[in-house]
């Protein structure tokens, strides 16, 4: 028989991942994998979690917990589509490739065809990303990104349709001479913002260590995308402990 795993417990509350706890107590990442097999995506909830790391480790992981990156768990890579006049969700679904059944699961819509004109609905798409694509909005000072990591899979049209523009816009603000990408190459997708969203009556937010903006507008019940626009962010954006931020 195999002799009993040893190891001591710390309560941690940040969503790291155990390669980069490892990395910090100076263990073996397969260790912790070993000792918290229960871990989805090797991904640790935002909420207290008990983890179990090898012994005489405890000290160390408490005293650098703050210093190590929150990580996120991939989702289901989709885009967003607006309705329009006419479209059924068949339609649609032979559009993006996918299923109408899969478009209803990931909006939650109970029949087929109650859909209407200018609804936003979520299409899932193949793979998965780790930050969710932006929202497009019908404001021209929308909250839009100003750059795009291409990813494995991605091609001009699913890029265009996540953000709401047009291939010719992008390849025309890249300089493209073709619909070619190449993994990692960042591309502009729209303009720099030269108005700021008006700020007036809003509270401020200082960032504490190890936050992220996800965790400010999940802990301030605000939907993601308006604090990135409220603070002219873009998803992936880097923000630092002392940093202010406008929060409703």
């Amino acid at each position: 028989m195999d002799p009993p795993l040893e190891y001591e417990s710390v309560t941690v509350n940040r969503q790291v991942h155990l390669r980069k706890v490892a990395k910090a107590i100076g263990v073996d990442g397969k260790k912790l994998e070993e000792l918290n097999p229960e871990l989805r995506y090797r991904i640790l909830p935002a909420d207290n979690y008990r983890l179990k790391i090898p012994p005489g480790t405890g000290e160390l992981l408490v005293a650098k917990i703050d210093q190590i990156p929150v990580s996120h768990p991939p989702q289901r890579a989709f885009v967003y589509h607006r309705v329009r006049n006419g479209q059924t969700l068949s339609v649609i679904a032979r559009r993006y490739r996918t299923s109408v059944k899969r478009i209803m699961r990931a909006n939650n819509l109970r029949r087929s065809n109650f859909i209407v004109a200018g609804k936003l609905l979520k299409i899932p798409q193949r793979g998965y990303i780790y930050s969710a694509p932006s929202v497009p909005q019908k404001s021209k000072h929308s909250s839009r990104p100003a750059s795009h990591i291409v990813r494995k899979g991605d091609s001009l049209y699913i890029i265009a349709k996540q953000y709401g523009t047009t291939t010719s816009k992008i390849q025309q603000l890249n300089n493209l001479t073709s619909t070619t990408l190449h993994k990692g190459q960042v591309l502009k997708i729209f303009p720099k913002k030269s108005t700021p969203p008006s700020v007036d009556g809003l509270n401020t937010y200082e960032v504490q260590p190890g936050d992220s903006p996800f965790l400010i507008a999940k802990r301030h019940k605000m939907p993601l995308q308006r604090l990135l626009y409220l603070n002219q962010l873009y998803p992936g954006s880097t923000i630092y402990p002392g940093q202010k931020l406008f929060i409703e």
